[in-house]
């Protein structure tokens, strides 16, 4: 029998910590963020549990993830707009994050805008956020402006 190989990212202690709404969303709620030594022991826990479920884990540490997303943005030709600012914040070829997320309310699935404030608005106003930022800089009109409300 061939089984499917799971894969795990090590990414929560950036998630939590690093580039992401979340930090100051917990922070503001006066929540406290566990230290990476606590993740880490967590993390080898869950993935004892996977490979006991699973067989095949393969875990993609934090830092490959990070270094292969900066890496991709910095040979862009293009300027970017992103939908991860947890790996390209900071990122000088990025010239706009675009803040969306999948929902799921029962069985079904929604995009909207991610939120720190549990506020979520229809996609169309974000994607004319970012098309208003981009035609600031640009001083030109962006293609994807015309939407139906």
């Amino acid at each position: 029998m061939n089984l499917k190989t799971f894969f795990l990212s090590e990414d929560i202690n950036l998630i939590l910590n690093g580039n992401s709404l979340y930090k100051d969303f917990y922070k503001g709620k006066g929540l406290v963020v566990p230290q990476k030594e606590k993740i880490n022991t967590l993390r080898a826990k869950m993935l004892e549990n996977l490979k006991n479920t699973y067989g095949n884990v393969e875990v993609i540490p934090e830092e490959d993830l990070l270094f292969a997303m900066q890496s991709l943005a910095k040979s862009s030709n293009y300027p970017l707009v992103s939908l991860d600012e947890i790996y390209l914040n900071g990122n000088e070829n990025v010239q706009e994050f675009l803040n969306l997320s999948r929902i799921k309310v029962g069985n079904r699935t929604f995009i909207s805008t991610r939120s720190s404030e549990g506020l979520y608005l229809p996609y169309e106003k974000e994607i004319c956020r970012v098309c208003d930022k981009l035609e600031q800089r640009y001083a030109q009109d962006c293609p994807h402006r015309n939407f139906a409300y």
